[in-house]
């Protein structure tokens, strides 16, 4: 695979963000950068501060008349004061913009057990959504989905429920100015979203379970692993891609 393809790794979009997390609050969703107003500039309010990246982005954003964003700097899914105004968001546009021979990418979140694709926003008159794909992409999307969700349950046997399979709008909700939807309309590259973390079976209660978005570490690992295969099935697709 290393022989025939280009892998591009971004270990994390939002590393300030990790690392509060890691040591400070352990919730953090958001980057670090405060664009409060003075008058919610409180330290005390500092866990709510910072910009949702994924919601940062140029295509179907808030700016846009897009669902899915905040303009609240205190709010979980604040879109920052414009598009790419963060960082992070222009650096994975770089990213694009420069290698133009990168077709695939993985946006890894959690948690939940979803795999999405565009489009990923709509507007709230009529639930209008970004243009949908062809039927041929829109084919090529959910096949290539399914090695990868097949690649992922190979691993201890969990399951990427078909309801939490496809469009973004479909399965999930609207998430205005999401890297995904930028990196499929403006740059052509099948923008793909895990939500790691599939339910368990638990044979004695005969029932599935969520893992949640902190697991113990050992179920984490595990976790790690099995989304791991699915990454490497996604390089195999890259590598024997055909346009469709």
């Amino acid at each position: 695979m290393l022989q025939r393809t280009d892998i591009f790794i971004v270990p994390t979009v939002n590393p300030d963000g990790a690392n509060y997390s890691f040591y400070d609050y352990n919730f953090q969703r958001k980057n670090m950068t405060n664009h409060c107003p003075a008058a919610q500039a409180d330290p005390a309010a500092r866990n709510s501060w910072g910009v949702d990246v994924n919601r940062n982005y140029a295509v179907g954003s808030l700016f846009d008349g897009y669902v899915g964003a905040s303009a609240n700097c205190l709010s979980g899914t604040y879109a920052g004061p414009g598009e790419h105004s963060e960082p992070e968001s222009r650096n994975v546009i770089w990213l694009a913009r420069t290698y133009r021979n990168i077709k695939f990418a993985m946006n890894v979140h959690s948690y939940g057990g979803y795999f999405m694709w565009p489009p990923g926003a709509y507007q709230a008159a009529g639930r209008v959504t970004l243009p949908r794909p062809t039927k041929a992409q829109e084919a090529y999307f959910l096949r290539s989905a399914r090695t990868i969700e097949e690649a992922i349950a190979a691993e201890r046997g969990t399951v990427t429920w078909p309801q939490q399979t496809g469009p973004v709008t479909d399965v999930l909700y609207s998430a205005a100015g999401n890297s995904a939807d930028e990196l499929w309309y403006d740059f052509g590259i099948f923008g793909w979203d895990f939500e790691v973390g599939n339910d368990i079976w638990n044979p004695a209660t005969r029932t599935w379970e969520g893992v949640g978005f902190q697991p113990p570490f050992e179920e984490g690992h595990k976790e790690a692993l099995e989304y791991a295969s699915g990454l490497i099935a996604m390089i195999g697709l890259a590598a024997d891609y055909r346009a469709p």
